[in-house]
């Protein structure tokens, strides 16, 4: 960040002289490029200021790499609701671990200050993509399933995200070299069964893609998050939004007033992805896609994804070993579940008997009790998988808990050697300034001594000695 001396306008580390009156761009001196978080977390340099606070590059000194550090901005450290909302951000991130989704791997306090602990992500905004003009609809499309797939995982952990737009979706370059979307920002998120932070009247989010839900004042839903990102998806290939004007003009334009069709502004829009983004834009949470799954499915045919089968969702076992299922089944592409196993097993049983009474041949019965066998070994191996699993995640909390101690102890032991070794060297400053004292008064003790001349009875006066510092 730059400064003009004679404006004081603030410019990017790019520009060089100011555009309004060509004065010589200053650096902007942060107090805290230098300091060290937490023991651990010094700062290197500020990559971003937003609403809440500021992010900066910071090298993890334990570990020896560089990190994101997000800094809730000093003025809204006494808010507590502010304050909380930036926790959730954490807490929220901590609930999904997807690799469309940011990583928040710390969150601490420096003093009266709270800051979240990121991956550093390389690369741009997508709103900095977009402003350069609309995308060719295969990269807006490429653009947007990630964001889907991470949306997909939130809404089955019970996450909205609330503020879905270009500025929260980053599109960065994974070491690799392919590109990678994450979404980041989840300092407002809707998470469920947890204690609201807006007022019954508050609608959260940035009006330009705010949902119609929302500025009626009615509860979010996952269809919400679809909603603007249907108005982001409308901006990717059209360049433009589909409302705009004031705060409240745009309250009630995504409220009352039905959006433009994305093909009216850019012709080379498909019309399957004119339609589908005209669902998305409904008025009504029912008429927007089914899921973000399902959406998901949609914007991948519409690149001509030739796997045949609908992708997988994006969710995993929860890390207490609970089996976890997707809010749509996909019976597709998924094997039977060991549910599913016992029931056709029951079925069979009841047809067998009504056939054959108790008359099966014995190669069918053996079939069958071959079958019961079999899903009574898939049953105890389950069982020792969940066990095994809920050990192994036990074992990994006691194990973060000591690496969490150990840094802790690691972080109190530097700041006491920090200490200690700023009251040594304040003591051997107060060592040589007694030393020079010393000296100073003997030299004014001997040149006294000389001054006064010797006794009567010894008429041979001492030497004159001159002191100094060894």
């Amino acid at each position: 960040m730059k400064r003009c001396p004679r404006c004081n306008g603030r410019y990017d580390e790019e520009i060089s002289t100011c555009p309004s009156d060509g004065a010589l761009l200053v650096d902007v001196v942060d107090p805290l490029v230098g300091r060290t978080l937490a023991g651990r977390y010094k700062l290197l340099k500020r990559i971003g200021v937003g609403g809440m606070g500021s992010v900066y590059r910071a090298r993890h000194l334990l570990l020896r790499r560089d990190v994101a550090v997000k800094l809730l901005a000093s003025e809204l450290t006494r808010d507590p609701v502010m304050r909380q909302r930036f926790i959730r951000e954490a807490q929220a991130a901590n609930l999904l671990k997807h690799p469309n989704i940011v990583d928040v791997f710390d969150v601490a306090e420096e003093g009266v200050r709270v800051f979240l602990v990121m991956e550093l992500l390389e690369g741009e905004s997508l709103a900095a993509r977009v402003q350069q003009g609309a995308l060719p609809v295969r990269e807006a499309i490429e653009m947007v399933a990630p964001v889907a797939a991470a949306l997909e995982r939130a809404h089955a952990r019970e996450i909205v995200h609330r503020d879905i737009k270009p500025e929260n979706v980053f599109v960065c370059v994974a070491p690799d070299g392919r590109r990678e979307v994450k979404v980041v920002d989840f300092g407002i998120a809707h998470i469920k069964f947890e204690a609201r932070l807006t007022g019954p009247n508050e609608a959260l989010g940035t009006p330009e893609y705010l949902a119609p839900e929302l500025a009626r004042g009615e509860p979010c839903t996952p269809a919400t998050d679809l909603y603007s990102l249907g108005v982001m998806l409308f901006e990717l290939v059209t360049g433009a939004l589909p409302f705009n004007g004031t705060v409240t003009q745009l309250v009630l334009q995504h409220r009352d007033v039905p959006p433009p069709r994305a093909r009216s502004l850019n012709p080379a829009v498909p019309a399957e992805l004119d339609a589908l983004i005209d669902r998305l834009l409904s008025k009504t949470p029912g008429e927007r896609a089914a899921d973000a799954g399902a959406l998901r499915y949609e914007l991948l045919a519409l690149l001509g994804d030739s796997s045949g089968t609908r992708p997988r969702p994006a969710v995993e076992p929860h890390d207490d070993g609970a089996d976890e299922r997707p809010t749509r089944p996909y019976p597709e592409d998924l094997p039977p579940s060991l549910a599913t196993l016992r029931e056709q097993r029951k079925t069979f049983e009841v047809a067998l008997a009504a056939a054959w009474r108790d008359q099966a041949p014995p190669s069918l019965r053996g079939d069958f009790d071959a079958l019961s066998a079999a899903i009574a070994r898939l049953e105890a191996v389950e069982h020792e998988r969940r066990v095994a699993l809920n050990a192994l995640v036990e074992h990994e909390r006691r194990a973060q808990s000591r690496r969490e101690h150990l840094l802790h102890a690691r972080s109190a032991a530097e700041a006491e050697a920090e200490r200690l070794d700023a009251r040594a060297r304040s003591l051997e400053e107060a060592a040589r300034a007694a030393l020079a004292d010393e000296v100073r008064a003997r030299n004014e003790v001997s040149l006294a001594w000389h001054d006064l001349g010797p006794p009567a009875d010894n008429p041979a006066p001492p030497p004159t000695r001159r002191w100094s510092a060894w």
